[in-house]
């Protein structure tokens, strides 16, 4: 995983940042958080932690409506 989303090699990651969550979201989805948050680099677990964030938030905002 550190080949994929390195951000020293790859210069384009802030034009890309939104395809990266996508994928981020979809190995959440598939594999779980804490295997994803143990594979990815430091650099990208605020990201992951981000995403979880949006999603409770969107689960609690169902339950009260």
């Amino acid at each position: 995983m550190d080949n994929v989303f390195n951000l020293k090699a790859n210069i384009y990651l802030k034009k890309h940042k939104l395809m990266v969550r996508k994928i981020i979201s979809k190995m959440i989805l598939k594999y779980g958080t804490n295997y994803v948050y143990k594979v990815m680099p430091e650099a990208h677990r605020p990201m992951i932690s981000y995403i979880e964030k949006v999603k409770r938030k969107k689960v609690n905002k169902k339950e009260k409506d």
